[in-house]
């Protein structure tokens, strides 16, 4: 391996987590769990994020100008044309099936346990891959404090504990299910529901009222539980006000988690709401770095094109849901609050590999970001660039850096 490979092995759920809910599933119908377990992980990662609410009464604007059109002429040329209308209503009426298939998952007892059964692997797997990124990145980051917001089972502060036990001495998971605490909880207390929690872990319902601040702050697949653009935005800025090194945010490795991404990303570096920059955020620190996955803090090139910026990690299936082995696709961004990182050994100007590599006869190809915020299209020869560096771009994969500055 080189020094820019940040790809992991095939990584697994902690042995302790593994057996606490075996114990659990005991207790419990498998054949009931399983069945909605496979409904909701479908559902997860095929729901998309409905339009912002204020569409309906555009929709309704919409439906009178149709109305009226019919019944004036005068008003049907002042609209344009039939053709028109049609379109607009169209494009309502698909806007409002948009929002009525995305609906609030409720996790109650059922909910919680099949999500448990699906995703707790699934979630372990993308937060320690990134998080274990974060690490490569900046290996001088020892948190002491962690926040994990829509923490669930747990799985996010299992990974962090993995990586910085050391150091971490306070864990504040957050979650608005009751049930999903009562099973993390289970998950720490190795299945003594009457214990109390170890030292420095803490799982509560709501945040905490008083103004403090994490060394880590994680969001996994949490953005894409609210309802609206505007919901979205008031979180991303309560959870950038809970951080004072790292904000993490992890969402579905397809288009629209990626656009979550995105939505994070132009909050957070360039104060705008929004993908289409519609609104301004009036009170923008500009106190926000990316680390990872970009090498650079400006527009994302891939954007607009026919790709997103999407990766992978596999993981072993543990033996409470079927073994084997399996892989989670997510998107993410890492962002540092006051960053200086000029001070800060990190592999951050090599280009990032998110396509390919691909091998041919001749040389091997791939796709990069570059510290210009730039896509570019790589040909490595043996001829040109010497046999060290095709063999290491052989090597990668996506989301590992090439160790050459002038790609």
């Amino acid at each position: 391996q080189h020094p820019g490979i940040c790809n992991l092995r095939t990584v697994s759920l902690p042995g302790t987590f593994v057996n606490v809910a075996k114990e659990i599933f005991q207790q419990q119908d498998l054949n009931v769990i399983k069945n909605v377990a496979v409904d909701l992980s479908n559902y997860l990662v095929s729901r998309r994020t409905p339009e912002n609410r204020s569409l309906g009464k555009r929709r309704k604007t919409s439906r009178k100008l149709l109305t009226n059109s019919h019944e004036k002429v005068d008003a049907l040329e002042a609209l344009g044309n039939g053709e028109e209308i049609e379109i607009q209503n169209t494009n309502a009426r698909n806007r409002e099936n948009q929002n009525a298939y995305w609906k609030q998952i409720v996790y109650d007892h059922q909910n919680s346990h099949a999500f448990l059964l699906a995703r707790s692997p699934g979630c372990y797997a993308s937060s320690f891959r990134v998080l274990s990124n974060l690490k490569h990145e900046d290996f001088s980051f020892t948190p002491k404090s962690m926040l994990d917001f829509g923490s669930g089972t747990g799985t996010s502060m299992w990974a962090a504990n993995k990586l910085w036990k050391e150091s971490l001495k306070q864990y504040v998971c957050v979650d608005s299910s009751e049930h999903m605490n009562r099973l993390s909880h289970t998950l720490h207390t190795t299945a003594d529901t009457e214990s109390d929690l170890p030292p420095g872990i803490f799982i509560r319902k709501f945040l905490p009222s008083f103004k403090m601040t994490y060394d880590l702050v994680i969001s996994s697949y949490t953005l894409s539980e609210q309802p609206s653009l505007k919901e979205r935005m008031i979180l991303l800025k309560l959870l950038w006000e809970k951080t004072s090194d790292y904000l993490v945010i992890i969402e579905h490795g397809n288009f629209n988690g990626y656009q979550i991404i995105m939505e994070a990303r132009n909050l957070l570096v360039s104060g705008i709401e929004g993908i289409k920059g519609q609104k301004t955020w009036k009170n923008w620190p500009d106190n926000a770095t990316v680390v990872a996955p970009c090498p650079h803090d400006g527009p994302c090139p891939m954007w607009g094109s026919k790709t997103s910026c999407i990766f992978s990690q596999t993981y072993n299936v543990p033996s409470f849901a079927k073994m084997g082995t399996a892989s989670e696709s997510f998107s993410y961004v890492v962002l540092k609050k006051n960053s200086s990182v000029e001070n800060t050994q990190r592999t951050h100007s090599w280009p990032r590999v998110v396509g390919g590599p691909n091998e041919q006869k001749s040389c091997v190809d791939c796709s990069v970001c570059t510290t210009d915020g730039v896509l570019e299209n790589l040909h490595i020869t043996k001829k040109i660039h010497g046999t060290n560096l095709k063999s290491m771009v052989k090597k990668c994969h996506r989301g590992d850096y090439i160790p050459f500055e002038n790609a």
